[in-house]
């Protein structure tokens, strides 16, 4: 009479291994997960960085533009005060190129 052949169900060498092949497999997908979060906060930084650049450009641009205007103000007030103030020789200013307006009273 022999027993073995009746018997059915799962040795524990088979139920070790199913159990070490799962944590394996699912050590391997917490350690994707970690990775991908970790390139997520990296990326997610450097487009903060390169938004608060982009910016700071921006805020810049216009007053880099604004440089050599002076607006409605007459240039030789301007050269008299920053001379009045400065101690040491500064260039002139062009006074000739100024901000000019046209009237458009003919299409010549």
């Amino acid at each position: 009479m022999n027993k073995r052949k009746y018997i059915k169900g799962v040795t524990l060498v088979e139920l070790l291994i199913a159990l070490v092949l799962g944590l394996v497999l699912t050590a391997d997908a917490i350690n994707i997960f970690i990775n991908n979060k970790r390139t997520y906060s990296l990326e997610n930084e450097l487009s903060r960085l390169q938004e608060s650049g982009r910016f700071a450009i921006d805020s810049m641009v216009e007053d880099i533009r604004m440089v050599d205007y002076n607006g409605c103000s007459s240039r030789t007030r301007v050269t008299a005060l920053l001379l009045a103030r400065a101690p040491a020789p500064l260039l002139p200013f062009n006074t000739e190129n100024s901000i000019r307006g046209y009237n458009a009273n003919t299409t010549t």
